[in-house]
């Protein structure tokens, strides 16, 4: 089976930015860069996959937010 380590996901995370008066609120969207097993539960850092399920792997540039989001997070 392949499988994957040091695996990052990222997450979304909605938050109100202003009441409205019937109790509504404007949300603004941001989006956060988790890795596995840094969550409640601590999951072991490996993602076993199932080969019929792999579509396509992709490398990222090393200039990529997401590359330079991962290597803060590693400092």
């Amino acid at each position: 089976m392949p499988y994957v380590t040091d695996v990052y996901y990222i997450q979304a995370n909605d938050q109100a930015l202003s009441a409205e008066a019937e109790g509504e609120a404007d949300l603004e969207n941001t989006q956060t860069l988790v890795k596995l097993g840094d969550e409640i539960h601590k999951p072991e850092d490996k993602m076993i996959l199932n080969p019929d399920a792999i579509l396509f792997v992709e490398n990222i540039a090393d200039d990529s937010g997401v590359a330079e989001a991962i290597r803060s997070n590693d400092q």
